[in-house]
């Protein structure tokens, strides 16, 4: 595991680069990754990524005030979590860097074992779903 030091140290060549690496840490430590907001600067270029634990973000409150709902909304969750990762981009080089970066939790994190059930997560690969597909249209 990596310590903050280490990952404020860290260059990356593109952003793509850097959602594998905090997804992959965001699994190691137990816990769902999602991408936050990515601000533009005025030529409309992504000048920053923030990648943020998913008990971070809460819903908009205009959604939760609405009185006429077609269906019952879902439990909230979210409780704030500092969790996260900003990026920016060096001038000079167009590498990707670390700016900011917290590893602080207000949340509990699960045990590596149950990771892979979390909705993030939870994906079936091309083969598995193609072999399954076979296997229902055989009958079994």
């Amino acid at each position: 595991m990596f310590s903050r030091s280490q990952i404020l140290k860290m260059e990356f060549d593109n952003p793509d680069e850097v959602c594998c690496f905090y997804e992959q840490y965001s699994r190691a430590k137990g816990f769902a990754m999602q991408q936050g907001k990515k601000p533009k600067n005025r030529n409309g270029e992504i000048v920053r990524y923030m990648y943020l634990c998913n008990k971070e973000i809460f819903r908009n409150k205009k959604w939760l005030k609405i009185q006429d709902q077609k269906r019952e909304q879902k439990v909230v969750i979210r409780c704030r979590c500092q969790a996260e990762m900003k990026i920016k981009q060096k001038a000079k080089s167009n590498n990707w860097y670390v700016c900011h970066f917290v590893d602080e939790h207000n949340n509990d994190l699960l045990p590596a074992k149950f990771v892979s059930y979390l909705p993030t997560y939870r994906k079936i690969s091309y083969v598995n779903r193609v072999h399954m597909d076979s296997l229902r249209q055989v009958g079994i």
